[in-house]
């Protein structure tokens, strides 16, 4: 896994506002940057943070104050019928 997957995993399972998961993004590819200069390896520093799940979760603690609520399949199917019946009562 490349350091851009990873990190991709990681911005994935955030359920954070697009301009913290952004600054996340940059965070966490700035430190791959840093510490790979250092003489670590992708796979050491990927090893060394854990799964992209495990850091997700680290974040939504850090950042609770800004978590956005978890969107099921029923939510999204809700919200595109809304959609839909809009537009065939109102569009028409």
């Amino acid at each position: 896994m490349t350091k851009e997957t990873y990190v991709r995993a990681i911005v994935r399972n955030l359920r954070l506002p697009h301009k913290t998961k952004r600054r996340i993004k940059n965070d966490l590819l700035n430190d791959f940057i840093v510490r790979m200069e250092a003489g670590e390896s992708q796979e050491q520093i990927i090893a060394d943070m854990g799964a992209p799940e495990k850091v997700a979760a680290e974040f939504h603690e850090n950042f609770s104050d800004q978590l956005l609520p978890h969107r099921t399949a029923l939510d999204w199917i809700l919200f595109i019928g809304g959609i839909f019946l809009a537009y065939w009562r109102f569009g028409r």
